[in-house]
C-alpha cells in the first residue's frame, strides 16, 4: 500500500508460541482483539457468512471484548450463524495459544475508521504467524510489513468481503497450502520480528554507526592536519621572505655605514689640508 507509515514490530511473547503445532485439519478460523471500528470484526463475520454457504460445518472464533461485541453477536443472530460463531470474550495467553493450535487460519479485517484511527501492526497478527497459522487480513497499516501476500497468508483490500471469504475457502480446500503459508510465516517472524533479532539489529546499527563516526572523525582530522600543514607552509614561506628582507636591510645598513665612514674620512682629510699654511 503506497504512502503508508513504517512501523517497528517486535514480538515480545513467550518462545512457546514457536513450538505450537497446528494440524491444519480443521475448518475453524480464529481471530482476537478489541471489538472496535478499526478492527471491524463485523466485516469478518460477513465474510464468514459467505463461507458457511459452501462449507456449513466451518467455525469462527472471535476472542476479545469491546463496544462492538454485542453488535457482532446481533449480526450473527440476524444472519442465522450464531451456532457457527463463538465469542469467548477476553482470553488468557495459554487459551489463545490452544485455540490457535486448533485453528486452520487467523482472520482479521482491519480498516481505517471514520475517526482516522488505524492499526500499527496488531500483536495478534505477529503471534498468529509465529504460531505457524496462515493469516488472512487486509492490506492495512503495518500488517503488510509482517504478512507477505501468497507467501505467509492472504492480504485483501479493505471492505473486500468476497475476497476474504474466498481466501478462507481456498485454505479449506487446500490444507497443504495452509501449512506451507503458516510455516513460512513462522520462519519470517523468527528471522525478522523477535526481540533477539531486534537487539541484534540495534547492535549492528551501533557498530556501523561507531565505524562510520570513526571514519568521519579520521577524515576530519586528516583535513584539519592538511589545513594546518598548508598554513605552516605559508608561514614558513613568510618567514623566509622576512629573513630575505632583513638580510637586504642589513646589507643596506652596512653599505650606508661604509659610505658614512668614507664621507667622514674625506671630511677629515679636507680639514687637515686646509689647516696647513705655506711659508715663503
Amino acid at each position: 500500500m503506497s504512502g503508508r507509515k513504517n512501523y517497528t514490530h517486535i514480538l515480545r511473547t513467550k518462545c512457546e508460541i514457536f513450538d505450537l503445532k497446528p494440524k491444519y485439519d480443521s475448518v475453524t478460523f480464529f481471530g482476537i482483539g478489541r471489538f472496535v471500528d478499526k478492527k471491524a470484526p463485523y466485516l469478518t463475520l460477513l465474510a464468514f457468512a459467505e463461507v458457511l454457504k459452501k462449507v456449513p460445518e466451518a467455525k469462527l472464533i472471535l476472542g476479545g471484548d469491546g463496544i462492538l461485541l454485542n453488535t457482532c453477536k446481533n449480526i450473527a443472530r440476524a444472519f442465522g450463524i450464531e451456532n457457527s460463531v463463538s465469542f469467548p470474550g477476553i482470553l488468557k495467553p495459554e487459551e489463545t495459544m490452544q485455540l490457535m493450535e486448533k485453528s486452520l487460519a487467523y482472520v482479521q479485517h482491519s480498516v481505517i475508521a471514520d475517526s482516522g484511527d488505524s492499526e500499527g501492526t496488531p500483536v495478534a497478527v505477529l503471534e498468529a504467524s509465529a504460531a505457524a497459522l496462515p493469516v488472512i487480513a487486509t492490506d492495512h497499516g503495518g500488517i503488510p510489513d509482517v504478512i507477505i501476500n501468497n507467501e505467509t497468508g492472504f492480504l485483501l483490500e479493505e471492505y473486500d468481503i468476497a475476497g476474504m471469504a474466498q481466501a478462507m475457502l481456498t485454505l479449506i480446500d487446500d490444507k497443504e497450502k495452509a501449512k506451507k503459508l503458516g510455516m513460512a510465516g513462522r520462519e519470517r517472524i523468527k528471522n525478522n520480528f523477535t526481540m533477539d533479532k531486534y537487539i541484534s539489529d540495534i547492535r549492528n546499527l551501533l557498530n556501523t554507526t561507531v565505524e562510520n563516526e570513526k571514519g568521519l572523525l579520521i577524515s576530519q582530522l586528516q583535513q584539519i592536519v592538511e589545513e594546518k600543514e598548508v598554513k605552516v607552509s605559508a608561514l614558513e614561506a613568510n618567514v623566509l621572505e622576512l629573513k630575505k628582507i632583513i638580510e637586504e636591510k642589513e646589507n643596506s645598513v652596512l653599505e650606508l655605514k661604509k659610505k658614512l665612514r668614507k664621507r667622514k674620512q674625506c671630511i677629515r682629510t679636507k680639514k687637515n689640508s686646509s689647516g696647513k699654511r705655506k711659508y715663503t
